[in-house]
């Protein structure tokens, strides 16, 4: 009873240990059964037993531990199917409670395969159709089949609970009449006026229940406003949106402090739902938006940091001990927070006859109450500790702020890609704002750029076998995307660009500015004729800033220390015992005499029988899906990062010997213990791991040597709670080994949690991957890089990484040791893997 409480109160950690006592008791009274005269059934203790292990899940995906969670549940719904079978009254529980779990982790079509068992289930044991559990669980369906879309389904689901509550006493029926699934249903089947007189009651229902300025009720206005914008009526529309959002955006920050992940994620989509429906009405009213759509955009955008670093925030805060007070003080009011929304929701679902009005009056005083301390606490953070409050709350800086950071030959050009229409501003040092619609949802952006990786990820074995890059796909990217603000960039030669979704797993510099098609001329090398592309790269230097505040912010950075030395890396880390004794054979072998001449490095990289082509070398990636234990052990080796920061170093004028370490010496405890403050190139060569790569790994981490082969202590990882601890003044963190550059799926994770660590700790850029790169190239353009910067003090780092690009791209390609061109690195999968995130210019 004391962990339902607990829970009840979002401690949810307090609630799982009581769920496990509760749980490991039940299991023990099974033994001590035979003791009892008269012992209560088996299987009685058994349920009770499955059921805390199910709360105990519950729990644990509150704290946003799902896979825990969904282990933890799958084990109880197994158990009471072979202790009762599947048509028994217990198994709708766990089947649902299973369910649930797989919705917090987005996996929407595997929740529905769920609750409809959970509905068969019900129907075959004789549940009737008017239950309050039969129509839960059908109100559950309804809802999952609306976030996939699947409208019509949806609606006959709706259809089944009405004929269900048919007799139900009204104040329960519009429970399930009103929800905010149902509506949405009911837009989508284009019954706008049966889906705005449903959202009028909700409104009104709720703000009699909690209030005008509650969550909930700017939640259903913005339901309500998107009705009106769907049926026409843009003025209602408008006026709707600019009450609730502001609710919408402030709630929406106080569930990113909260606790619960599940509420945090909610409170988000709803408020992303809201913005994009509003974004596209002010878009259709033709009046003068640029702006205050840029900020309703890079708001909805989130670029919020992700659970992992906020986690890893509170806990570095703590080495702080006037930030960790000011900060725990917070969080505590925040729990609190929720904890009286919770008492006040109980109160709320009794019959109106059953509340005790000032009982609810009161909590929601103390709600007040509490919200004006948290928003004291947070200012007081703000004011002290504006680093950390940027960190875990950055905002969106008005457009003027973002034109005084921009230097006058470069533009700032943003993106916003949602479920249902697109936009693209362009934002120059001088001059309005361009503003345009883009005609492609994120989805259909998803599939094209998942249609150009496919020539810049291949899984070929020899380079001839490398696909075509659809250049004429990539123009038509270029003319949906940035042609219709090129008026407002194409006077600069930099662009800082900003964007969600599927576009971060694509640089910008390889879209085509022109359409062109490629025709190879017989007798020349492979790929050459890429060369005659009109790349946007070939004028253009690109870096991806995370968001506008966070350019503003590294653009307020004052410079580096002119004393710093010019590189430290790490790279080549040996993750085995195995590993190790291979790399010491290795080095013994290539230390030792050799009778014959050595061959070259391009010579050792190209095929013996060139008859046959030259082989494709991909630098490995980690491959732990799908494995029932994923360790450190079982990461691939990257020994040709070892030649790459050598190559570096020589092109930055340090002695390898004393600014990398390699091997052993890439661990942990180096890293961490070593002043990294003065150095201005900072290199990890390794692998970019993110939360499920392996065992017990919740938050995105650099994969050092392993501590038992390095002799060191630690976990042979250099997560983002143990970089935020780092004291960086680097102008470049270089990670140029694990392909953290994409903005969605697992590299989206590194990407944010790796990068956002890194630039809190003190760097001004990071240099990362998009895709395995090829060695030779990657080692060639790394070089190129870093030798034209120290070799022009005034180059930027975005104009370096463009020219590097394009001299390896006009250059000779790969030439083996006979003189024989192979083949060009015109292709775009040699000369476009690196993004640079952050500040672009400067040296």
């Amino acid at each position: 009873m004391r962990a339902i409480v607990l829970e009840s109160q979002g401690r949810y950690a307090e609630a799982e240990a009581g769920y496990r006592r509760s749980e490991a008791f039940r299991r023990a009274s099974l033994k001590a059964l035979p003791r009892f005269e008269t012992p209560p059934p088996p299987e009685q203790i058994q349920q009770a037993a499955e059921l805390a292990l199910l709360a105990a899940a519950r729990a644990e995906s509150k704290q946003g531990r799902v896979a825990e969670a969904e282990a933890d549940a799958r084990r109880a719904l197994l158990d009471i199917l072979d202790q009762q079978g599947k048509y028994s009254t217990a198994s709708p529980d766990f089947i649902n409670g299973l369910a649930g779990i797989l919705v917090e982790e987005g996996r929407y079509g595997d929740a529905e395969q769920l609750m409809k068992s959970a509905v068969d289930v019900q129907k075959t044991i004789g549940v009737a159709a008017d239950s309050p559990t039969y129509v839960q669980t059908l109100a559950e369906l309804g809802a999952v089949l609306v976030a996939q879309s699947k409208m019509q389904e949806a609606n006959d689901t709706y259809k089944e609970i009405d004929a269900a509550i048919a007799q139900w006493p009204p104040e329960r029926r519009e429970l399930y009449q009103h929800s905010e699934s149902r509506i949405v249903a009911l837009y989508a089947a284009g019954k706008f006026d049966d889906g705005i007189a449903a959202a009028q009651e909700l409104v009104k229902r709720l703000s009699a229940r909690v209030g005008v300025g509650a969550f909930d009720v700017a939640s259903a206005q913005g339901l309500l406003a998107i009705g009106y914008a769907r049926g026409g009526r843009d003025a209602e529309a408008i006026a709707t949106f600019k009450a609730a959002i502001p609710v919408l955006t402030t709630a929406s920050r106080e569930a990113a402090d909260s606790d619960d992940p599940t509420l945090t994620a909610a409170r988000g989509e709803r408020v992303r739902r809201a913005i994009e429906a509003y974004i596209e009405v002010l878009a259709k009213s033709g009046g003068d938006v640029a702006a205050e759509t840029f900020a309703l955009a890079d708001l909805v955008r989130g670029h919020v940091v992700d659970r992992s670093l906020a986690d890893s925030s509170a806990r570095f805060a703590a080495k702080d001990p006037a930030l960790a007070e000011l900060a725990r003080n917070e969080q505590d009011l925040t729990k609190q927070i929720n904890a009286e929304l919770g008492v006040l929701d109980n109160m709320l679902s009794l019959p109106a006859d059953q509340r005790d009005d000032q009982a609810m009056r009161g909590v929601t005083a103390e709600i007040a109450k509490l919200r004006g301390e948290a928003a004291a606490a947070k200012q007081e953070i703000d004011r002290r500790f504006p680093a950390y409050a940027s960190l875990t709350r950055p905002g969106s800086p008005p457009v003027a702020a973002i034109q005084a950071a921009l230097r006058p030959d470069e533009a700032l050009v943003s993106f916003y890609f949602g479920r249902d229409a697109s936009y693209v501003w362009a934002i120059p040092k001088q001059g309005a704002i361009a503003f345009a619609a883009i005609p492609m949802k994120a989805d259909e952006l998803s599939q094209k750029v998942g249609q150009l990786r496919k020539a810049l990820e291949p899984e070929v074995e020899r380079v001839e076998e490398i696909p075509a890059f659809d250049v004429a796909l990539a123009y038509q990217l270029y003319a949906s995307l940035l042609a219709p603000v090129e008026a407002s960039w194409k006077d600069a030669k930099s662009l800082i660009v900003t964007t969600n979704g599927a576009l971060g797993e694509l640089p910008l510099g390889l879209l085509p500015t022109a359409d062109v098609k490629l025709e190879p001329k017989p007798g020349e090398p492979l790929f050459a004729e890429y060369r005659n592309v009109p790349w946007l790269a070939r004028n253009y230097a690109v870096t991806v800033a995370p968001s506008a505040s966070a350019l503003v912010t590294l653009r307020s950075l004052p410079p580096g220390a002119a004393t710093r030395d010019r590189l430290i890396g790490f790279g080549d880390p040996y993750f085995s015992a195995d590993e190790a004794a291979q790399a010491d054979a290795e080095l013994a072998a290539a230390a030792a005499p050799a009778p014959v001449t050595v061959a070259s490095a391009a010579e050792s990289d190209a095929s013996a029988n060139v008859t046959r082509g030259a082989p494709l070398k991909l630098r490995a990636a980690p491959q732990t899906e799908g494995v029932d234990k994923a360790e450190l052990a079982m990461l691939p080796r990257l020994p040709d990062t070892r030649e790459e920061l050598t190559a570096m170093a020589r092109a930055l004028d340090v002695d390898p010997d004393k600014a990398l370490f390699l091997g052993r010496a890439a661990n942990e405890d180096n890293a961490e213990n070593k002043d990294l403050s003065h150095y201005r190139v900072i290199a990890f060569a390794t692998h970019g791991l993110v939360p499920g790569d392996l065992d017990g790994l919740t938050q995105p981490a650099l994969a050092l040597s392993a501590p038992d082969v390095a002799n060191v202590k630690g976990d042979g990882l250099l997560t983002v709670e143990k970089i935020l601890a780092l004291k960086l003044d680097a102008d470049w963190v270089v990670l140029s080994a694990c392909n953290t550059g994409a903005a969605s799926g697992a590299g989206a994770e590194a990407a944010s949690g790796l990068g956002s660590a890194f630039f809190y700790a003190g760097t001004r850029a990071l240099l990362v991957t998009n895709w395995s790169v090829h060695s030779v190239s990657a080692r060639q353009l790394t070089t190129d890089l870093f030798r034209r910067q120290a070799a022009e003090a005034g180059l930027s780092r975005g104009e370096a990484l463009r020219r590097s690009m394009m001299a390896l791209l006009d250059g000779p390609g790969f030439v083996d040791g006979q003189g024989h061109n192979l083949y060009t690195y015109a292709h775009p999968l040699f000369w476009a893997p690196f993004t640079l995130i952050g500040d672009g210019g400067g040296n």
